[in-house]
């Protein structure tokens, strides 16, 4: 085995992993939890749904990571598997509340001029709105406005072309305004 740090490249550690090196796995784990957590975690209705959809994200990975071709596509695989298992959860489960997370970000806009109380209530008022999205601009918001990645970046996670990520957001843009705007929230961009 190998010695693992932080500069380890990710295609070696993906390479050991499929040897069944569990330090570089554990490392791999270490490295993508946090953003797969971050970019699940405001769909669901809990933190431990989210929790719940990036374990399975990674056990899933584990168990497939023979089929994993190119490293680089190893963020994209473990957040459409985590998107996967939320999608099926809550349209099996629950319905479609696919945005009602503990830590939901405010599309677009900063809070430090709110008190705590407008910020909480902005804060539920966006969770409310963003579950009332059709899930594939649920989605596209979410990785374009709350975890600011490029349009490529979504793209290439959501399997659809740019254009599409583009008009998701496009069409999901004016129906989060005016949800937030019947909210009493006309000034969030």
């Amino acid at each position: 085995m190998d010695q693992l740090s932080d500069e380890s490249p990710i295609d070696t550690l993906i390479e050991q992993a499929k040897r069944k090196d569990h330090a570089a796995w554990s490392e791999l784990v270490e490295r993508f939890e946090g953003p797969l957590s971050r970019s699940i975690r405001p769909h669901c209705r809990c933190d431990a749904d989210a929790d719940d959809f990036v374990q399975d994200a990674f056990l899933v990975a584990y168990e497939r990571l023979d089929t994993l071709t190119s490293p680089a596509a190893l963020w994209g695989w473990l957040f459409r598997i985590a998107w996967r298992k939320l999608l099926v959860f809550y349209r099996r489960e629950r319905g479609r509340n696919f945005a009602d997370g503990e830590e939901a970000e405010v599309v677009g806009r900063e809070l430090s001029s709110f008190s705590s109380f407008q910020q909480e209530q902005l804060i539920k008022d966006v969770r409310d709105c963003i579950q009332g999205l059709d899930p594939d601009k649920a989605a596209a918001i979410s990785l374009i406005k709350l975890s600011e990645m490029t349009y490529a970046e979504a793209a290439a996670i959501l399997r659809v072309p740019p254009g599409t990520v583009s008009s998701r957001i496009t069409h999901a843009m004016p129906q989060l305004r005016r949800c937030l705007e019947s909210k009493g929230n006309g000034n969030v961009q």
